[in-house]
């Protein structure tokens, strides 16, 4: 199917079967009608030219490995019927800039967006519970948002050099066990790690979080909703202080954060 450059998928097709379009180089676009419920294994794995992808709001499962080196994806809409995403199902998709994910899922799962380089922001919805080895490593992400609802962090989740700032709602410590270094080396140096209000001394003592050097607080109320409206996800994209000069991340004392859909809000970062 190397000569394959494009395909509808028609009314009355409910599952894409494992593998069906595996190694179809060619593949750049691809658009399914509304009815389709599973993505199965594999299904478009490999397919390095796919760069347009509609996928229908009655999907409710992406399997294991389904796009899986589509190195040329940029953007995805995951519908809010999805409950689960299959290990691996994004991991080299190189491009992948965007990801929106719904408030559906419970978990992660290992590998999941592994390698996408160009990925540098992430918002975990609210309602994930855990987050499975190396599910963003070897990501670019520069901020990562970790809702109320995270007990459970794995090994290498976010190992990437590249974070800056890391936000999390929870006054309790999501687990890390003894075993798993969630962050990569440079970002307990380097990031900062924000958590609520009068919980530094909590993560400063917790097993996985103490390592970080520099905690503060932030105010979660001055923080717009994981997802707005429409289902999208909102997210940080530049921040100024109350003079209006830009920075690249939070600076303590009052920030002035606009957000992804035009919103701006004023939030406090203390010491």
């Amino acid at each position: 199917c190397q000569r394959l450059s494009s395909i509808i998928i028609p009314e009355g097709v409910e599952r894409i079967s494992d593998f069906a379009f595996s190694g179809c180089s060619g593949l750049n676009s691809v658009i399914m009608t509304d009815g389709i419920v599973t993505i199965g294994e594999g299904a478009f794995s490999g397919c390095r030219c796919l760069n347009a992808i509609t996928i229908p709001e009655s999907l409710d499962s992406i399997g294991e490995m389904s796009f899986m080196g589509c190195s040329g994806l940029k953007i995805i809409t995951i519908p809010k019927k999805v409950k689960s995403i299959g290990s691996y199902a994004f991991t080299g998709c190189e491009e992948l800039k965007s990801v929106q994910l719904p408030n559906g899922i419970k978990t992660i799962s290992t590998c999941s967006f592994s390698w996408c380089r160009n990925l540098t922001s992430v918002v975990i919805p609210e309602g994930v519970e855990i987050i499975y080895h190396d599910a963003f490593y070897g990501c670019n992400l520069k901020e990562i948002y970790i809702p109320v609802s995270v007990t459970a962090i794995y090994d290498g989740a976010f190992g990437c050099d590249s974070i800056n700032a890391i936000y999390v709602f929870s006054a309790v410590p999501p687990f890390i066990d003894d075993y798993s270094i969630p962050f990569s080396g440079n970002t307990y140096s380097n990031a900062t790690l924000y958590v609520p209000e009068g919980c530094v001394e909590a993560y400063s003592s917790a097993e996985g979080w103490c390592q970080f050097q520099n905690i503060k607080t932030f105010d979660t109320d001055g923080v717009l909703d994981i997802l707005d409206d429409s289902g999208a996800n909102v997210v940080p994209i530049s921040y100024y202080n109350l003079k209006g000069e830009r920075f690249d991340y939070p600076q303590s004392g009052m920030n002035i954060i606009r957000y992804s859909n035009g919103q701006t809000k004023k939030v406090l970062i203390t010491e």
